[in-house]
């Protein structure tokens, strides 16, 4: 009878602790549950089991990437829409199965491009697929708005392009299509896979998404730049029968975002994987959690009533089978089994187990323990083994722990106490303890300079008074200190070191420009500023090694006619200035410098005669300041570049001068985009077999600027500031654009010619040749009709992008006309080796004719050298009937200048030709 009530109710006490536990995990599960603890965790869990297997992905699909490389190629972003509409023809033609764009369609661009674009998609064999997006129609508002494609482009298929981004920031899924207006708009990844939405999700498709499976490599994703594609550089192999999708991957683009197991990745890349996931029938679709997570949840509870180490292994294999059950659902069947529930019921009841087996107080008091030796210990090995030096001492100035060898600050052999340590930390130690007696900030940095090994070395020391409780038997505080030292002394050389690179040239050993304005801020004095002319051909042409060598030997002539009395620096590439102090004769100072400049250059046997521009200007009683100092120099001196004055001092007027030039930088900026920029046309006549004579054969095409305000802004003034700004690539594509338009509707099929500038040429990967091709196709004009017109001073760089650049131009059929001839430095062995189909004779030479005799033969020269290598000869600034008398006897094929005709406009030019 006893026995059966103890077995009653030792079965009752389990109950009880059953239904307990029961209540308490239940709790325990709902509690997160509603925080979404679950959905954070399990998504996390399902993050970790792509890392299980990496699947390949399939050679379908290529990534045709607007990366940096081709940003550079093309020019600004956005392109206009003839790059896209060309890229289209091209994928098109290496056989591409499909092309998705993802890129913003949305909106109208040039009416031009917009037209070639929509052409290209209509003549497409291979359908495209534009990107649409999808956004609220207000802040706030649930209705949605879809940005399609314009209606221009209604031959390619609009596609949803949205990322949706998860709530910690990471993208795991892909709307499979939306339903807008009754309309459904598939996503991209299933146009591209040829996937139905309603077979992704199982459901509505508005409602569908693609649970995108990370497990396939996205290194194994084929990619080629756009740049290939536009140079002809990809092999036809890895673009046909694939599809090409192309976007973008160039950092600066800021199309990136965090997904799963790869981090920060191109959107195009999620559109690529989301597409690979649906083609290898992979789109990850959830499984509900409560018909596995219930039964596993009771048997954990259950097992939780065993001993105490058999519960503890039987909980953890719990949590283990069920995660082990969810990774076979993954990897193998692409379904996301979520586990969360399960491992936070085990960690509930591994909890309860414990409290059951040592007492919650025993276990918090034991975690107390552990915690605190664990910190003791942490501590202890910190202040042994740290790279700082410590010492710490008690109240009675008595050194109780450090970790400094004897020997170093610590006297060998003396007393652990505050003796022991050098004069100057005793004195920090006594003046912090005064301080915080008088309730003061009890804390000090100081240095301190000790010998070590013969050699001073200086020790950055922070000194902290702090107060600790005394023990049970002694009330009150003891006041420790804690003296922190650390070794700066190499920090400190190697940060002199920083200093003297800082303030100095390293090539030359003078002072930089940082140097020169520390050196004379609040002093009074003249500062000439000059550097040397043509420098960068000088360059260039040379080699950089001889170049740096000439800026060698002007600092020692410099730094020798200076002396002592100047300072002299080196602040730019090839710009030097020199400060002389009050008194100095600013006139003697210019003669002094050009006599110190003027000796030729003997550098790896050339005998270099340089060229120098000087700008000078003052601080009478050195309240200017130095960077306005420098300012009024460089002012002065580009003031001297622009005038080829070689010398020029500060006035007030360079100040406005500068503002305006600025003023018409911005003002041109606007003008592109406002299409203020206008073509005048300079028709070029027969003189001799070219034509009939007086016939017109040819014209060159003139930019103007028609300004708001100013009116007719000269090209003399607003090129350089192009150039200068980098918008001449701009102001370049649009006028080869504009004369290949206006031309190829002229009434007669004359030449036009183009002037391009030494930059666009010179630019690493310049766009001029897929300009010049998409102007062409655009407008339809035969490439033979279409002249481009360089200077000399493009074969100066002689670099290989220039000389590519100029081969690809007439790989087009487009003619190369060599302007200015005479006027530049290059040789005339370039006039056979490059390819050049005309010379044009510069107006300095054609102004001595007839009567200078050395004009008519250095004219007769020219042209007889063109002819021998097969070059037509046009000669500008004809003003007068003996001119042209005088080139047609001579043999000059072609004439341009005011005799003929000033450059009109357009519609002038179609009047000329068509009477």
């Amino acid at each position: 009878m006893p026995a059966s009530w103890l077995d009653r109710a030792l079965l009752k006490g389990r109950a009880a602790r059953l239904v307990i536990r029961a209540v308490a995990v239940g709790v325990l599960v709902a509690a997160i549950g509603l925080a979404g603890g679950f959905s954070w965790l399990d998504n996390h869990l399902a993050d970790l089991r792509f890392s299980l297997r990496t699947r390949p992905a399939s050679p379908s699909l290529v990534l045709v990437d607007i990366d940096a490389k081709s940003l550079a190629a093309v020019g600004v972003w956005p392109w206009d829409r003839d790059i896209h509409a060309r890229l289209i023809e091209l994928l098109d033609d290496l056989g591409a199965r499909q092309i998705a764009f993802d890129v913003d369609f949305s909106t109208r661009s040039n009416p031009h491009a917009d037209a070639a674009f929509a052409k290209a998609l209509k003549e497409a064999k291979a359908p495209v697929f534009l990107a649409a997006f999808r956004q609220p129609k207000a802040a706030g508002k649930a209705d949605v708005l879809v940005n399609r494609p314009i209606d221009l482009f209604a031959d390619g298929w609009p596609a949803l392009i949205n990322v949706p981004v998860d709530g910690d920031g990471l993208v795991r899924r892909f709307p499979a299509a939306l339903a807008v207006g009754g309309e459904r708009l598939d996503a991209m990844p299933a146009l591209i896979a040829g996937a139905d939405a309603k077979a992704i999700s199982g459901a509505d498709a508005a409602g569908g998404e693609i649970g995108i499976d990370y497990s396939i490599d996205r290194a194994g994703l084929s990619h080629v730049s756009v740049s290939d594609v536009l140079y002809g550089r990809v092999d036809p192999a890895a673009i046909a029968g694939k599809t090409a999708l192309v976007g973008a991957t160039a950092l600066e683009l800021h199309d990136y975002f965090l997904v799963p197991r790869w981090g920060m990745i191109p959107g195009a890349e999620i559109v690529a994987l989301a597409a690979e996931t649906l083609q290898q029938g992979r789109s990850l679709a959830p499984l509900p959690a409560l018909p596995i997570a219930l039964p596993l949840m009771a048997l954990a509870l259950l097992l939780s009533l065993l001993p105490t180490r058999r519960a503890l292994v039987a909980l953890v294999l719990v949590s283990l089978i069920a995660e082990a059950v969810a990774a076979y659902l993954q990897v193998m069947r692409a379904e996301v089994l979520g586990t969360a529930m399960v491992h936070v019921a085990v960690a509930g009841l591994l909890v309860a187990v414990l409290i059951r087996e040592y007492g919650l107080r025993r276990v918090l008091l034991t975690v107390a323990r552990l915690e605190k030796a664990n910190s003791d210990r942490i501590l202890g090995r910190v202040f042994d083994n740290g790279f700082d030096g410590i010492v710490l001492l008690d109240e009675n100035d008595a050194i109780v722990r450090h970790n400094l060898q004897p020997g170093g600050l610590i006297a060998a052999g003396a007393a652990l106490t505050l003796s022991a340590l050098p004069a100057g930390l005793r004195q920090a130690v006594e003046t912090v303890r005064r301080r915080a007696a008088a309730g003061d900030e009890a804390a000090l940095v100081v240095d301190v300079e000790t010998p070590a090994s013969g050699d001073a070395e200086i020790f950055e020391c922070a000194v902290t008074a702090f107060e600790v409780e005394t023990h049970r038997f002694r009330r009150g505080k003891a006041r420790y200190v804690c003296v922190t030292l650390r070794n700066v002394t190499e920090r400190r050389r190697v940060a002199e070191r920083i200093r003297h690179m800082a303030l100095h040239d390293a090539l030359t050993g003078l002072g930089n420009r940082a140097g020169l304005l520390e050196a004379i801020e609040g002093r009074a004095g003249a500062l000439l500023s000059f550097d040397i002319a043509r420098f960068g051909k000088l360059n260039a042409w040379l080699g950089n090694a001889v170049g740096d060598k000439i800026l060698i030997e002007v600092s020692r002539r410099m730094a020798a006619f200076a002396g002592r009395q100047g300072i002299l620096a080196r602040v730019g590439a090839d710009e030097f200035a020199i400060f002389l102090g009050n008194g100095a004769d600013a006139a003697a100072l210019v003669a002094a410098a050009r006599a110190a400049l003027q000796p030729p250059f003997v550098v790896n046997d050339h005998r270099l005669f340089v060229d120098f521009d000087f700008g000078l200007a003052g601080d009478a009683d050195g309240t200017l300041g130095a960077e306005l100092l420098l300012r009024h120099a460089n002012l002065a001196l580009a003031k001297a570049k622009r005038e080829e004055g070689a010398f020029a001092a500060y006035d007030r007027s360079l100040e406005g001068a500068e503002r305006d030039r600025l003023t018409l930088e911005q003002d041109l900026r606007r003008a592109i985009e406002e299409h203020e920029l206008v073509a005048h046309y300079q028709p070029q006549v027969a003189l001799t077999g070219a034509g009939e004579a007086g016939e017109i054969v040819g014209a060159e095409m003139l930019v103007r600027w028609r300004h708001p305000t100013r009116g007719l802004v000269p090209p003399s003034l607003f090129v350089p500031i192009a150039e200068e700004s980098g918008l001449i690539h701009k102001v370049t594509a649009w006028a080869i654009r504009q004369a290949c338009a206006d031309a190829a509707a002229w009434p007669k099929p004359i030449r036009l010619a183009v002037n391009v500038s030494a930059i666009d040429l010179g630019a690493a990967e310049t766009g001029i040749p897929a300009t010049l091709k998409a102007a062409l196709a655009e407008s339809g004009l035969a490439p033979d009709r279409l002249d481009i017109e360089i200077t000399e001073s493009v074969l100066v760089e002689r670099s290989e992008a220039v000389l590519a650049t100029l081969a690809d131009i007439r790989a087009l059929g487009v003619g190369i006309a060599l302007d200015d001839f005479g006027t530049g430095y290059s040789s005339l062995s370039y006039l056979s080796r490059l390819p050049f189909t005309k010379l044009k004779i510069d107006k300095s030479f054609v102004d001595g004719l007839p009567n200078e005799p050395d004009a008519t033969a250095l004219v007769d020269g020219i042209i007889r050298l063109a002819h021998g290598v097969r070059l037509a000869v046009v000669a500008e600034g004809i003003e007068s009937e003996p001119q042209r008398h005088a080139l047609a006897a001579l043999g000059c094929d072609i004439g341009q200048g005011y005799l003929f005709s000033r450059p009109v406009t357009d519609e002038a030019m179609r009047a000329l030709l068509a009477g």
